[in-house]
């Protein structure tokens, strides 16, 4: 899944082919190869059928999830710094967030390496109740 800097047509770095996570509940197979905008168009599809039967907040989340684009805004750096920002003003406990958007942007490519390896493990585990 291509998320942050890089551009949505850029094929992905040797490094970040991975991980490939299968969804329990449909089986379909994601993977850092997949188009940003075809993700959220699938979690779309999965999401929206049950928010009638979720909880206020989650349903109310959604509402501006899906409205305002978050999820493809998550691409742009800009975007993350606010939303970081936001955290940390409203929470005083997150403080700390605030500028870790820099370490997120300097560190980028490790990161999404490190996130495609440990991501497909967490949810064997979560799939197992090993969590």
């Amino acid at each position: 899944m291509v998320f942050a800097r890089r551009p949505a047509a850029s094929p992905p770095s040797p490094s970040t082919s991975c991980g490939i996570i299968s969804c329990p509940s449909t089986g379909r197979q994601l993977s850092p190869d997949q188009p940003l905008d075809e993700f959220v168009r699938y979690a779309e599809r999965q999401i929206v059928p049950i928010l009638p039967d979720s909880p206020p907040r989650f349903v109310n989340l959604n509402q501006y999830l899906w409205s305002e684009r978050w999820l493809e805004r998550y691409r742009e750096m800009d975007f993350i710094q606010r939303v970081l920002n936001g955290m940390a003003s409203r929470r005083p406990r997150l403080e700390a967030l605030r500028d870790s958007w820099q370490d997120l942007d300097t560190h980028y490519d490790r990161l999404e390496t490190q996130f495609w390896r440990f991501y497909p493990q967490m949810m064997r585990l979560a799939e197992n109740k090993q969590l």
